[in-house]
């Protein structure tokens, strides 16, 4: 049954506890300058500029967050913070540092760069097989038509609406942290490894998180407050900007995936070969490509081995890699559906009958959004379906193309099973939630890389999706769903709205979108 939420009050009155929100006694605030390129050093800056600016306490060098530390007369600092009275003071003093940087490797990597990095090793013979059923060796007569496709989703941030900080308090004796953070453990490992302190003696104080997404199990804020701490003797409390928040992300990962589908002569997928090219970790990039059991009896799936060392930074980002995936499986299986002369709903239909649940949820989302009832004039719908974590999500996006050839989404209808349902308004928020980013992923958001920098920096450049662009979404909890597993619906949602979407648009413009986030063509 619904109940209200236990946080709603505190959030609408203001009393809610963020990150931003500490307050300490005797708490200085630090600002921090970072290399613009990932690995780059400070090699000259002027402290004394910046220590002359009223409410300008210190200047100190810190080390890379991620590494374990080692003495700063031994190793070029990885930024500069600016501890003052206040934000505006410490950001003044940023501006006075007149820094020096040596960018070092990654200067010269951009986006065409990265990309042509991941086709080339989606093309090698370096590949580690994830799922391998059948065998597609007898595929290639004259009695199945072959389809082969690449598929491209760029970096993402995570724009949580809190940017990261951090307050901490070292002490000789131990050390405080307040700090918005999916990782608690992680967090308190971090202070461990720079301060040298015992873990029993590091607490860490977790707020309200002000929106994670997979960012804030990322904990590099934590150990830049830390240091600072504890070079000053005082407990201090680090806030970005939402440059910093940008230009400084762990982003969600670029993918180029290559597919090939093999059709019989009665139209049904007989073969599947799937190469995944990431810079995502081997685990996390094959999450969603296969969770949806479509009776393909010969199948492939590999991700190509991409080195470790690829210049900017990454992490999970909501929905892991099934933002991806979803994409890139939903939108190909459009692509045959296509060349089998099939409607797009029958042709999933038919590869789910011995999937009863997921075959639910598709009818479901299907019986909701009226599927094959006349649309308005101008209006098209598009169709995908989506596993995560034993949740099911299928969605159907409604759009019309504007005269400028932007995609106006009207409709957005969702069923979800996320098996026993606890609280249905909590499904529903999360689902709705979930589904806004993925529109603002599908239709706005990229980031891009010039001479190893971020070109984003804010919410110009970086837009997010405006509430004027918000369709109207209509959440169905399949009813009865089983009652064996409790599973979950914050991430489930994202994922099928990108193909959705695109195969809507390709239904209304012809145009087939295999690239992120969509720009049509006049």
């Amino acid at each position: 049954r619904s109940v209200a939420r236990l946080d709603g009050r505190a959030k609408t009155d203001g009393s809610a506890i963020f990150g931003w929100d500490v307050r300490v006694p005797g708490m200085l605030t630090a600002a921090v300058l970072r290399s613009p390129v990932k690995g780059g050093k400070v090699t000259d800056y002027d402290a004394s500029r910046a220590e002359k600016l009223p409410g300008v306490h210190a200047v100190v060098p810190i080390r890379e967050p991620d590494h374990a530390p080692q003495p700063l007369r031994s190793v070029a600092p990885y930024g500069l913070a600016v501890v003052a009275d206040n934000f505006w003071a410490a950001q003044r003093g940023l501006q006075a540092l007149n820094v020096a940087w040596l960018d070092g490797p990654n200067s010269n990597v951009d986006t065409a760069a990265i990309s042509a990095m991941l086709k080339r090793h989606a093309e090698g013979d370096d590949a580690q097989t994830t799922v391998s059923r059948g065998d597609l060796g007898g595929l290639g007569g004259s009695n199945y038509r072959k389809l082969s496709a690449v598929y491209e989703v760029p970096y993402l941030a995570h724009a949580t609406m809190s940017p990261m900080c951090c307050t901490a308090d070292v002490r000789p004796d131990g050390c405080d942290v307040w700090v918005p953070t999916q990782s608690p453990e992680r967090a308190q490992r971090m202070v461990a490894m720079h301060t040298g302190l015992p873990h029993e003696s590091i607490r860490i104080h977790k707020t309200y998180l002000g929106g994670g997404f997979g960012r804030r199990q990322r904990v590099d804020y934590v150990a830049e407050g830390v240091q600072i701490s504890q070079s000053i003797g005082r407990p201090v409390q680090v806030l970005w900007s939402r440059e910093d928040d940008i230009r400084h992300d762990y982003f969600r990962p670029m993918s180029y995936d290559r597919l090939t589908g093999w059709l019989d002569g009665d139209g049904q997928i007989v073969g599947w070969r799937h190469r995944i090219s990431s810079t995502n970790n081997e685990v996390l990039s094959s999450k969603g490509a296969d969770e949806i059991p479509y009776a393909i009896p010969n199948k492939l799936i590999d991700l190509a081995r991409i080195p470790n060392n690829y210049p900017v930074r990454v992490t999970t980002w909501r929905g892991v890699a099934g933002s991806q995936n979803a994409f890139v499986v939903e939108s190909f299986i459009d692509e045959l559906a296509l060349a089998a002369d099939q409607d797009p709903f029958v042709f999933r239909q038919r590869l789910l009958q011995d999937s009863p649940r997921h075959l639910a949820v598709l009818e479901l989302a299907a019986k909701r959004a009226g599927w094959g009832a006349q649309l308005p004039a101008g209006v098209h719908r598009g169709i995908a379906i989506h596993e995560n974590a034993h949740s099911i999500a299928a969605e159907v996006a409604e759009v019309s193309i504007t005269k400028d050839l932007e995609v106006e989404v009207h409709r957005l209808i969702c069923a979800v099973d996320c098996g026993f349902v606890i609280n249905p308004d909590g499904v529903r928020q999360q689902l709705e939630g979930a589904i806004v980013d993925g529109l603002t992923a599908t239709l706005l958001s990229e980031i891009t890389i010039e001479n190893g920098r971020v070109q984003q920096s804010n919410f110009h450049d970086y837009p997010l999706l405006r509430i004027d662009q918000i369709p109207d979404i209509q959440i169905h909890i399949v009813p009865h769903a089983t009652t064996d597993h409790v599973s979950g619906a914050g991430e489930v949602g994202l994922p099928p709205v990108a193909p959705a979407v695109a195969n809507a648009v390709f239904a209304a413009t012809g145009q087939r979108i295999r690239k992120l986030p969509i720009r049509l063509e006049s």
